[in-house]
């Protein structure tokens, strides 16, 4: 089965294939090309986007090269490198003007090209002729309609299931925005790209968290978009934070506005020690939901004016459960008849006429037991006789 006709089959629209087919095949000069700032993989939040008169500007593309390397590019570049550059799964453009191109799909292939042109021409290596020139012209397709999303359904629909490479916060955007445009639930979205349900209304619902919590006035400001962590694996984690935050699955947003608040500002550095006091860690996932219970409001207290950090917070709450646990008599009865069996039964012969070391240390050791246990014995049956 095509690519196109598996998308047909889980319900794509109609529209998208239309644009689709606005694709015809040219061959092009590398130094026609240039990478897209725009790119939805490199997609962070109130990230501005920039015209077409702006994209070739040489510092915008040396900045896509460095996000994009970042990203990771190593395995594409060695492979190029040893083996040409292959335009069977083709590079996608949209012209500029005077000639030029700007990427829709491929970006992460153009910018390890243009790698290995910096690299051969500053004479850091020497490429085989016949792959230099493999680099500098091939064939690609050429977008020739007017839908100006055109790179995230590219992207979205070719490029299947690559959007499950994408970092959290660009694929969350993707689907959420794709969910808003098609209408489609989340199954059908999970279908047709190749994910699981309950991680495409995870990644949805994180986003839509994370837009609404922007909103805040005070602090909406600090979520940069490391921070979208908070959202896909602390917040919407753990039921019980969502309920304290009064997250409403219908509306998309938080309705507990003051906790919402706390919760943000928690995130941010203080000025004296640099520290947050919660980050994207285990810690604020397994016990802040413990201790913004109602039950908890005194070690919140603690917690909130720097007393108590979340590790400490943990061995308090555990001192607690300790305190709480119910004593069960009857098992430590049934305990107690059976640690008397153990000792009636001991080989006391055999460990009397041991005469190895480690059959004097076994004989030290039971002894040692014994007699302490006799004597927390006689502790215990005093304290019982005084009631």
């Amino acid at each position: 089965m095509t690519r196109a006709s598996k998308g047909l089959s889980t319900g794509i629209t109609s529209d998208a294939w239309k644009e689709l087919k606005n694709l015809i095949a040219r061959r092009v000069k590398l130094s026609q090309i240039y990478l897209d700032p725009n790119n939805p993989r490199l997609e962070i939040p109130d990230k501005q986007r920039l015209s077409d008169a702006r994209i070739i500007e040489p510092p915008i593309q040396s900045s896509c090269i460095t996000e994009l390397t970042a990203n990771g590019i190593q395995d594409l570049i060695g492979s190029i490198k040893s083996s040409g550059f292959w335009s069977v799964d083709r590079i996608v453009l949209r012209p500029l003007k005077d000639d030029k191109y700007v990427v829709i799909e491929g970006n992460r292939r153009v910018a390890s090209l243009k790698t290995l042109e910096e690299a051969h021409i500053n004479g850091r290596i020497t490429l085989p002729q016949k792959i230099y020139e493999s680099i500098m012209g091939f064939e690609a397709l050429i977008y020739q309609g007017k839908n100006p999303n055109i790179a995230w359904i590219i992207q979205g629909f070719r490029h299947t299931p690559g959007i499950k490479n994408w970092n959290d916060y660009p694929k969350a955007k993707f689907l959420a925005k794709f969910e808003k445009e098609s209408k489609k639930s989340a199954n059908e979205i999970a279908s047709i790209f190749g994910m699981k349900t309950n991680e495409v209304t995870h990644l949805i619902r994180s986003y839509s968290g994370y837009q609404d919590a922007k909103k805040d006035g005070e602090y909406g400001d600090e979520l940069e978009p490391k921070k979208f962590g908070h959202f896909t694996e602390i917040i919407f984690k753990k039921d019980k934070l969502q309920n304290w935050l009064g997250w409403d699955d219908k509306k998309r947003r938080f309705i507990k506005r003051k906790n919402l608040k706390k919760y943000i500002s928690w995130t941010v550095p203080d000025e004296d020690t640099g520290k947050a006091l919660i980050d994207v860690v285990p810690a604020t996932r397994d016990i802040l939901p413990k201790i913004v219970q109602a039950e908890n409001k005194k070690l919140l207290e603690k917690f909130e004016d720097g007393s108590y950090d979340l590790e400490k917070c943990r061995e308090e709450l555990h001192e607690e459960k300790e305190k709480k646990a119910p004593i069960d008599v009857p098992k430590i009865i049934e305990e107690l008849e059976y640690a008397k069996k153990m000792v009636e039964t001991l080989p006391i012969p055999r460990l009397q006429m041991g005469k190895s070391n480690e059959d004097k240390k076994q004989k030290s050791n039971l002894l040692k037991i014994m007699r302490t246990f006799i004597d927390v014995l006689n502790v215990q049956i005093k304290n019982l006789d005084k009631s």
